[in-house]
């Protein structure tokens, strides 16, 4: 299969090659790395955009930082650029990379979210690391003020085995650059210690390692297996990279609790300093405090400070200016409303660089603006107009479908039809055969309509939102999002947005008052949604009228309480320490539960069962009597019974299915087996009831 696919990339570079013949690469990348103009690149659109920023990399071989106006476009066009980037420069070291802006307001109290923070600082690290071609971000991120580069620095470990290392100052150090203490652990970011054992688990890594210390010196470094927890095998070295961009000390906190109690004297603000001082003159970290730092620690560097040499593309720079001026101003605004109600708060200057500022000539890298009408703000512009074209969707109409890919191909068109699967792809490919249309790439073993013309419609593997056509290259590109109406690559890539859709069907029967919990400040009671700054935020009210605003698209951090009937629970303190000692008797208790069922299972696994006889002609028979046939699904629940029946160790199977979906035919077939083998064993003269 991979060779195949590679065959398929190779003959997908040499259609996708056909954009050369539209683009001058060599001339775009020249007028680009002179700084005494503008160069805008106009008439791109939809993926278009994507498969010309991977080849203008191929030409100019530098760090490109691509900055779109929305922060929802950001992940698709990443995963659009990435697809085109390994066709086109399969021999690229780098990769594409995402750094999307935080979903938080800074002035609701939130911390962002876990997985967005490691996303951040991953790629701020291959951007250091020379690892990251290119990045994608949104405006709202490219603007935010980030750490300084070589303080970013101090915080990627490279430990080898050997290395002179303190096992207290290693855990230290883990705890800064943002990795969770948990046990035992169970993804990346996280970290435990036993004795002189140290486990972490890096997002670089495949697996988690356990390091051995001796004294201050890392004695041994093993991969392991987060299900049985047992060695893998050696490993030489491995790299620490901070978990968030933003690194705060135990020092740092100290002093920030400092300068707190001098900025904010006024009375209003005493209630809220006091309660957040109460963790920071301890050194301990406090939800939101990423976003008050920058009080003591002042952020002067962007992402572009990350990347020597780096380019900015610009994505429709009217729209990125008009957003960016909006979002500083809404900014504006909840900042005055948090002063005003007493909260701590910086401006929004403190934590993002306005439009003035990312104009400055310090912050300048040379640029290129994507257009896709034309360069009218541009008017001593250096112009390069492309033509390009969304590609049409067929929404499964496949025989008119057949006739445009027909056509195209008589037209001297080269056809490329992508599906992110190879399922996908194979769908593809048999609509082609179906309408005995002539294609190039075979899938299985057995080939189809496989010609060597090399215009013939090209079928393929890969992962596009859309497609897009280049009339001056002459080329056509489907991806399957175009043909059919359902979109396999685009399904949800986090488990929280599962979480998230289920609460927003319980979300209709909420009322205000009732109660909600939130995963990091406990049990509240829900009061209404509201607008903060054009976002619809959840209201939520804790002990002594604190308030939480929740963006709707962070529900998956709340569910809804539920108890015995009528219960009404205490509720939480922001800042207390209830609702952290509730969980962690919480976690107790599921570890003591989980070790019962270890025990459980391991004395089922020793017990002796009762071993059903294979199937006899009576079952057979019996079966052949049903009047429907089995579907997929009951046959192999029906033989996973059977096979747990004539084995001798106790079964524990537990068979699902909606009203309808045959479970009575399955439970039916395992109960005759059971009644039929009993008949027959007391048909045996050495049978004993």
């Amino acid at each position: 299969m991979e060779v195949q696919s590679r065959a398929a990339e190779k003959r997908i570079l040499e259609a996708l090659s056909r954009i050369s013949s539209a683009v001058d690469f060599r001339r775009v990348a020249s007028e680009t790395l002179r700084s005494d103009g503008e160069v805008v690149v106009s008439g791109l659109t939809g993926t278009a955009r994507a498969l010309f920023i991977a080849g203008l990399w191929q030409t100019l071989r530098r760090p490109l930082i691509v900055v779109t106006p929305h922060d929802k476009n950001v992940s698709t066009l990443a995963s659009d650029i990435e697809y085109f980037h390994r066709v086109l420069n399969a021999s690229a070291a780098g990769q594409v990379c995402a750094f999307p802006a935080l979903e938080t307001d800074p002035y609701s109290g939130l911390m962002p979210h876990a997985g967005i923070l490691q996303t951040r600082a991953t790629t701020l690290w291959c951007l250091r690391q020379k690892r990251a071609d290119i990045v994608v971000t949104s405006i709202r991120a490219a603007a935010t003020r980030l750490t300084a580069p070589s303080n970013f620095d101090t915080y990627s470990l490279h430990v080898s085995k050997g290395d002179d290392l303190s096992q207290e100052l290693f855990v230290e150090h883990l705890t800064t650059a943002g990795y969770l203490r948990q046990e035992p652990v169970a993804g990346p970011g996280e970290f435990s210690v036993r004795g002189g054992i140290v486990d972490v688990f890096s997002p670089l890594m495949r697996a988690p390692v356990r390091m051995e210390f001796f004294g201050d010196t890392v004695d041994s470094i093993r991969e392991f297996d987060l299900d049985d927890q047992r060695s893998r095998g050696p490993v030489q070295h491995i790299d620490i990279l901070p978990m968030q961009d933003l690194l705060v000390s135990r020092e740092m906190i100290r002093e920030w609790a400092v300068k707190a109690a001098e900025h904010w004297k006024d009375d209003a603000f005493r209630k809220e300093l006091s309660e957040k001082r109460v963790f920071a003159e301890g050194g301990e970290f406090f939800p939101g405090l990423g976003f008050l730092l920058p009080l003591a620690f002042p952020l002067e560097a962007t992402i572009f400070a990350y990347a020597d040499g780096a380019v900015a593309v610009l994505d429709e720079s009217e729209v990125l200016s008009e957003n960016h001026e909006k979002f500083m101003e809404s900014l504006q605004q909840r900042y005055e409303q948090t002063v005003a109600s007493g909260g701590l708060a910086v401006p929004p200057a403190s934590l993002f660089f306005s439009p003035e500022d990312l104009a400055r000539p310090k912050l300048q890298n040379p640029r290129l603006h994507i257009e896709e009408l034309g360069a009218a703000e541009f008017p001593n512009a250096v112009p390069f107009p492309i033509r390009s074209h969304p590609s049409a969707r067929w929404h499964g109409r496949i025989k008119e479908l057949a006739e445009e890919v027909r056509s195209s191909f008589a037209r001297g068109i080269q056809v490329v039809l992508l599906g992110s699967t190879l399922g996908m792809a194979e769908r593809l490919r048999d609509f082609l055969h179906e309408y005995d249309i002539p294609f190039r790439l075979e899938f299985g073993e057995q080939p189809l309509k496989v010609v060597d013309n090399p215009l013939a419609p090209l079928v393929g593997i890969g992962r596009l939102s859309a497609g897009f056509t280049l009339p001056d290259a002459s080329l056509l590109l489907y991806a399957e999002t175009d043909v059919f109406d359902e979109v396999e690559h685009a399904q949800p890539t986090h488990r929280r947005r599962q979480k998230l859709s289920a609460f927003i069907s319980d979300l209709q029967d909420l009322k205000p008052g009732d109660y909600v919990v939130h995963v990091d400040h406990g049990i509240g009671t829900y009061n209404g949604i509201t607008l903060v700054h054009d976002r619809e935020c959840m209201m939520l009210l804790y002990h002594g009228g604190d308030r939480v605003f929740v963006p709707l698209e962070r529900l998956d951090l709340i569910q809804k309480y539920s108890s015995t009937e009528g219960a009404r629970p205490q509720l939480d303190k922001l800042g207390g320490t209830s609702w952290v000692q509730r969980k962690a008797r919480v976690k107790r208790a599921i570890r003591d539960m989980a070790q019962e069922l270890l025990q459980l299972y391991a004395q089922r696994k020793l017990a002796q069962g009762y071993a059903f006889a294979p199937d006899s002609e009576w079952q057979k028979e019996f079966e052949e009597a049903f009047p429907y046939d089995e579907t997929p699904d009951q046959l192999s629940a029906i033989a996973d019974i059977k096979r747990d029946m004539e084995s001798p160790i106790p079964m524990d199977r537990l068979v699902c299915g909606d009203v309808g979906y045959g479970k009575t035919e399955v439970a039916m077939r395992a109960a005759f087996k059971a009644v039929a083998d009993r008949a027959m064993a007391m048909r045996d003269p050495n049978f004993s009831a």
